[in-house]
């Protein structure tokens, strides 16, 4: 069922406007009403926040290791917003250098470790270094004799030859190569230091998702907490030479003699009153503890409007056994009644109830 919403004027002295809004949001009895007009410094940056802070969520959530058994050490001090976003950062420019220099030793291997010294000596000598690859078939054997050549590797059907030269001109009908200027030892110790940096970062993410994803949950809901109140406090309407300031919000009929309780003791000035047509008050169901169990389900389409029909208690016994006759199965259901019978052990509080009506499915 629909929860029926009262509508409350509060009159409040400018100088307890944020005071009252505290009070009203640790008694969590109304839904402070936000109208439209202008967003003030303060709620911008906030929404700012809660954007970034939402994003940085979805993105830790795929550093959470699948296998909570597995889970590495918590970080020796909790890492803010701006030193993970670093961190993943960091990470994809890891990955970008190890894919280069993964490239680079894929081409250096064949021929071997040409250290930098070694290089300086064949310069010293006036001696160019020409490299080639070609088909065996398409080797030459007078090239051996018009130039000095020799065959460093060979690849099933494919030859990997070097030309030394000392200022003659080179005519081949292949194309030459140019090799990394790194060589294959230092290519592969690069290489072993970007992946134990990859490691390592990868170790602190999963670290963070593990024990601190929870932790920026709740700095999201904080936040949106801080805006309502920021967005209440800037759309507050000013009366009476500004002294005055008129908040308006929406209680619960069950809940409206704890708030006039708590009105009449800070002896705050108020009116009720119901919705009008032009007003949409915000929706709350109420059901028994079946019942709420499918409230999620409606919930992805959407909530009733406060003068509509609440439809969760008609749909949810139908919505269970035709589950039972889409699955079919009774060792598929099998199945799911034990993963989430299992999965209630571990999981927090806030998602055993969603694993109770998959139970009911598998039941089903």
């Amino acid at each position: 069922m629909i929860v029926p919403m009262h509508k409350y004027s509060f009159l409040v002295y400018h100088q307890e406007v944020q005071t009252f809004l505290d009070q009203l949001m640790e008694l969590g009895v109304v839904d402070v009403s936000s109208s439209s007009g202008s967003v003030g410094e303060t709620s911008a940056a906030l929404m700012q926040e809660i954007q970034t802070a939402e994003q940085l969520y979805k993105r830790l959530q795929r550093w959470k290791p699948k296998d909570a058994t597995k889970a590495t050490a918590p970080p020796s001090s909790p890492l803010n917003i701006q030193q993970i976003l670093q961190l993943e950062k960091e990470w994809e420019e890891v990955q970008q250098k190890k894919l280069l220099r993964q490239k680079e030793i894929d081409v250096l291997e064949p021929w071997g470790n040409i250290r930098e010294e070694d290089w300086a000596k064949i310069r010293e000598m006036g001696i160019r270094l020409h490299f080639f690859i070609c088909p065996k078939k398409q080797f030459k054997p007078a090239w051996q004799q018009a130039y000095p050549l020799e065959i460093i590797h060979r690849n099933g059907g494919m030859l990997y030859f070097v030309i030394f030269e000392r200022g003659e001109e080179i005519e081949l009908p292949i194309r030459e190569i140019e090799l990394p200027k790194i060589s294959l030892e230092a290519a592969r110790q690069e290489l072993q230091a970007l992946t134990e940096r990859e490691a390592s970062i990868r170790q602190q993410l999963e670290a963070v998702a593990t024990y601190q994803l929870d932790q920026l949950q709740s700095q999201i809901d904080e936040k949106r907490d801080q805006l309502q109140l920021a967005l209440a406090t800037e759309h507050a309407q000013p009366l009476a030479a500004d002294k005055a300031v008129l908040i308006e919000g929406w209680c619960p009929a069950d809940r409206q003699a704890e708030l006039e309780q708590f009105l009449d003791q800070h002896k705050i000035a108020y009116l009720k009153g119901e919705a009008r047509q032009d007003e949409k008050p915000p929706v709350l169901l109420k059901n028994n503890g079946f019942t709420r169990l499918f409230e999620p389900i409606g919930n992805l389409f959407s909530l009733p409007a406060s003068t509509e029909l609440d439809l969760t208690p008609y749909f949810a016994p139908f919505f269970l056994l035709f589950f039972g006759f889409c699955l079919g199965d009774a060792g598929y259901g099998l199945v799911l009644l034990l993963f989430t019978t299992l999965a209630k052990f571990k999981v927090a509080p806030q998602w055993k109830p969603y694993l109770t009506l998959a139970q009911l499915f598998g039941i089903s």
